[in-house]
């Protein structure tokens, strides 16, 4: 593999995905398509970055993004329950790589979309319990 002009702990995802791993992030792919059909996103890529967070530690963000205006953004698309791991591999990366903005993924009960922009040093938002 080529050297390439990444940040210094990102890396290429080894293995091309063919398949998403849930229906939510096909739909968000969709969604993501839609705003590139647009003109609102350049280009949408699925898991095509490991970021490091420690040694032997990687976080597999969901989608990168970039947008209209040449900005980088890492979006993380979770269901209705999402693993507080997950959670912290998120901030984890987000805090040591902003560079890009990250967004935290969630589907509303209507179908509707709900991107949150993480803010270094504050908390997810909290999800509702049914």
């Amino acid at each position: 593999m080529k050297k390439s002009a990444l940040p210094v702990g990102i890396k290429l995802s080894e293995v091309p995905r063919k398949k998403f791993r849930s229906q939510l992030e096909a739909d968000f792919a969709n969604h993501l398509e839609y705003h590139k059909s647009m003109g609102t996103i350049s280009l949408w890529l699925h898991e095509p970055f490991k970021v490091r967070l420690a040694e032997g530690v990687w976080f597999l963000p969901d989608f990168f993004v970039l947008r209209d205006n040449c900005l980088p953004a890492f979006y993380e698309v979770k269901g209705e329950y999402s693993r507080r791991l997950g959670e912290v591999k998120f901030k984890t990366a987000a805090e040591h790589n902003d560079w890009a903005d990250w967004f935290w993924v969630t589907r509303r009960a209507d179908g509707a979309w709900e991107i949150k922009c993480y803010q270094a040093g504050k908390a997810l938002p909290k999800k509702k319990k049914h």
